[in-house]
């Protein structure tokens, strides 16, 4: 986000960075750090880095696991090549509703939205086959907190994060005691709490890959993406020329996040901008439909709304984009 950020100031700007533009084979010693340039991933002693790695994948082998249940022929179908979407648009007072109620119970808003994803998936799983009981699934970290001190400018256009394996249980949990449990978990410090996590994430992903490269991939389980507050790194207008009152302006009308490949599962997304929270859902319509879908995110709303004790009241707007 970053990047667009400057890629906009760019575009309206008639003295642009001659750095930014520049093209004479110096590009790739401008390119910033990799991740693995900054942390510390070497072993402390052999072999700890795969064996903290799969001890730190195998919550996930649960033999009751909360999904979306898909049919056996369906998930013989080979994937569409291209992904659909469905996104649901909060009010602005239906975010402020969730935000403050956040605040009020302390839980952060991704921790509230995974929780309800949970609860909607296993009520969606109760009207086919017995629920599951345990939810699975990768949990996006920002690891910039946990780089060299360094320049503001140090660490902003990189991809700079990573993926983490959590496993909850939500059976016999109230709505709040999971978002805590799930908020405990996004918060906690990686390097103090687990001195090998360095050294496994490369052996983590790479025991990933055979899974996501199966011919037939047969993962029904929600993906869950936060964003964050968007307006924090893009800005709604940007000056066009000089910034003189004749020179005009760009317009942000909208942002968008979504997956360009996507399996049998559903890739959720959530983002805040101009004070609206989107929900947006990408799917393979090989396996799942829009109306199912829709009436998915629309669950999650519910089981949001319902968790957090907020009533939606004549009026409250939500939109489908």
């Amino acid at each position: 986000m970053n990047f667009w950020d400057r890629f906009f100031r760019a575009l309206g700007s008639l003295q642009p960075d001659e750095a930014l533009w520049k093209t004479d084979g110096s590009e790739i010693s401008r390119l910033p750090p990799r991740s693995d340039d900054l942390l510390s991933v070497a072993e402390k002693s052999p072999g700890c880095g795969i064996l903290r790695a799969r001890e730190m994948l195998s919550p996930l082998k649960s033999l009751s696991p909360i999904h979306i249940p898909i049919a056996e022929s369906q998930l013989a179908r080979p994937c569409s090549l291209k992904n659909a979407s469905v996104e649901l648009r909060l009010g602005t007072a239906m975010t402020r509703a969730i935000v403050s109620a956040c605040k009020k119970q302390r839980l952060g808003v991704t921790a509230a939205w995974h929780a309800a994803v949970i609860f909607a998936t296993q009520t969606t799983q109760a009207k086919y086959v017995a629920p599951g009981t345990q939810f699975g699934g990768f949990a996006n970290v920002d690891l910039r907190r946990y780089f060299p001190p360094a320049s503001v400018d140090a660490y902003l256009f990189n991809n700079h994060s990573t993926i983490l394996p959590f496993s909850v249980e939500p059976n016999g949990k109230s709505f709040t005691q999971l978002a805590r449990e799930l908020s405990k978990f996004l918060s906690r410090d990686l390097s103090s709490s687990n001195p090998e996590i360095w050294s496994a994430l490369g052996p983590m992903i790479q025991s990933l890959v055979p899974g996501f490269t199966a011919p037939h991939l047969t993962d029904t389980t929600p993906a869950v993406s936060s964003l964050g507050i968007i307006d924090t790194y893009i800005a709604s207008t940007y000056p066009s020329g000089n910034g003189g009152r004749d020179d005009g302006y760009w317009e942000i009308e909208h942002v968008w996040f979504g997956d360009t490949v996507c399996g049998p599962w559903l890739e959720c997304f959530m983002w805040s901008w101009q004070d609206q929270i989107s929900l947006n859902t990408v799917y393979n319509p090989a396996y799942h439909t829009h109306v199912d879908v829709h009436k998915f995110l629309q669950l999650v709303v519910q089981k949001f709304m319902d968790g957090l004790g907020i009533v939606i009241r004549e009026g409250d707007r939500m939109s489908k984009i």
